[in-house]
């Protein structure tokens, strides 16, 4: 497994987490073509977890191999530079991958992933800094600066366990405004 991150103590971590090549993209801007040369005979990498977006699509078709998989997740990392243009259909096409958008899901969906992940005995990573509800703000801007390694915990006032109904997990890298406003 290759992961990419932005700093060093991410990437220690996901070395822990079973990552096999960590590459930083602020250090290595063409981290497609880097983890496309980490693969069997450079052939590239089988699936990509796109959470970024945009910003990173044309990376993620440079690591990409034929007949590859790309899952459209995210857009965490914002737009596109002034000027710059967007991956279009023909750099798919010319890549042979096929580029798919992952829908979040449904409760029913939800519901269902929770239930494997009980029966499958799986421990989400989920970084050690909690947040009271009425410190909503400072946990968005916490996910923001790009300091939360995977997910935040958010705790309602008296709730004693991370792991109760009533409290509310943001299983994700960043949220935006939108979404922290339909979870609330």
């Amino acid at each position: 497994m290759i992961a990419t991150t932005s700093s060093d103590e991410k990437a220690e971590q996901l070395k822990k987490l079973g990552a096999h090549h960590v590459l930083n993209y602020r250090n290595d801007p063409n981290w497609g073509e880097t983890a496309k040369s980490l693969t069997p005979d450079g052939e590239g990498v089988h699936h990509v977890l796109e959470v970024a977006g945009p910003a990173s699509m044309k990376q993620s078709l440079k690591a990409i191999k034929m007949d590859g998989v790309i899952s459209i997740i995210g857009f965490v990392g914002g737009g596109l530079k002034p000027g710059e243009q967007p991956p279009s259909f023909l750099d798919c096409l010319s890549t042979l991958c096929v580029a798919r958008g992952v829908y979040v899901g449904s409760r029913a969906q939800f519901e269902d992933m929770n239930r494997a992940i009980e029966m499958n005995d799986i421990h989400p990573v989920i970084d050690s800094k909690v947040f009271k509800l009425e410190e909503l703000k400072e946990a968005y801007q916490y996910m923001v600066s790009a300091l939360l390694l995977v997910a935040a915990s958010v705790v309602r006032s008296g709730c004693s366990s991370r792991l109760q109904l009533d409290c509310i997990a943001l299983l994700c890298w960043r949220c935006s405004a939108q979404t922290l406003t339909r979870l609330l």
